[in-house]
């Protein structure tokens, strides 16, 4: 059953639900044919997936009351894309840390692709390098706020980028 809400141009269009969804199913798809199709990546890469995730109700109402903010398109990592990946070794014996060092490296090249096709938030790019500045339990990750456009109007997305062993 497809929702639909009236607005105020006397038409019906999607609900916010069900247009975040759709952004992600696009942006995802968009995003696993950008990388299936570099060549520099596909020649790096064992594995990558793309997943998309729109926040959590009960996350999403807490930050929007800590940042004041009026409406759920405020909150710039309402939706989200995160791309996991694991590097190829080039030898049967590598060294893991040389491993994890080209998937670092990876990692970035992926993000400067995301960044070719979806632009920083013009207001708030928020770029966060948790790979070279971990938080304090580990965790590591890219994070920056894109913008894509969707039926005529600006939406912000967060997109992630580490590697399966991250």
């Amino acid at each position: 059953a497809r929702k639909l809400a009236w607005n105020t141009r006397s038409s019906w269009k999607p609900d916010i639900g069900e247009s975040m969804e759709k952004i992600l199913a696009q942006v995802q798809a968009e995003v696993t044919e950008i990388l299936q199709n570099d060549h520099e990546f596909s020649r790096a890469v064992q594995d990558f997936t793309v997943t998309a995730r729109v926040k959590e109700a009960y996350s999403t109402w807490k930050k929007m009351l800590h940042n004041k903010f009026d409406h759920i398109l405020q909150v710039p990592d309402a939706i989200a894309l995160r791309i996991v990946l694991n590097t190829k070794k080039d030898y049967e014996d590598e060294p893991d840390e040389v491993t994890r060092a080209k998937e670092r490296a990876l990692c970035y090249y992926a993000q400067e692709m995301c960044l070719q096709r979806w632009a920083p938030s013009p207001e708030d790019a928020r770029f966060k390098d948790y790979i070279a500045q971990p938080k304090a339990n580990g965790y590591q990750s890219l994070h920056y706020t894109a913008t894509t456009n969707w039926q005529g109007e600006v939406w912000s997305m967060e997109i992630q980028v580490r590697s399966g062993e991250m």
